[in-house]
């Protein structure tokens, strides 16, 4: 359920030469928030250019069906303010924890329905450092 998915998780996600890492809470109702940082390749590779660094934040919903899988949308912001994308992920609760009579996800496998800033794939992990 949504329950299941509760708390303070590490983003996580190296994929296609692009890095993007930071932390995002679920509320447990279906609500999400995110702080994300984007390491882009450099446009002209060379050995030591300067990768681009990318900071955005994140607002968004998920559901949880009950095998595990579910969907999470997010608003992705620029620092300016500026909406970048709103994109769909896939989801899959790969590990949990027994807190009460729930279940509590610990990690959880995500793919993007879309690329990410580089046009990569984006399949993070999302594992639970806190609540």
């Amino acid at each position: 359920t949504m329950a299941s998915l509760r708390g303070s998780y590490a983003y996580v996600n190296n994929n296609g030469g692009v890095a993007s890492f930071g932390p995002i809470r679920f509320d447990g109702q279906g609500g999400l928030t995110l702080k994300d940082r984007v390491n882009l390749p450099c446009s002209e590779p060379a050995p030591s250019c300067a990768r681009v660094i990318t900071d955005l934040t994140g607002d968004g919903t998920y559901t949880v069906n009950p095998d595990g899988t579910g969907t999470a949308t997010i608003t992705f912001t620029l620092s300016d303010g500026t909406v970048f994308s709103t994109d769909t992920f896939d989801l899959m609760i790969s590990e949990t924890t027994k807190k009460g009579k729930t279940l509590l996800a610990t990690q959880v496998f995500a793919a993007s329905q879309a690329g990410g800033l580089a046009g990569q794939l984006v399949a993070p992990t999302w594992t639970r450092i806190a609540d």
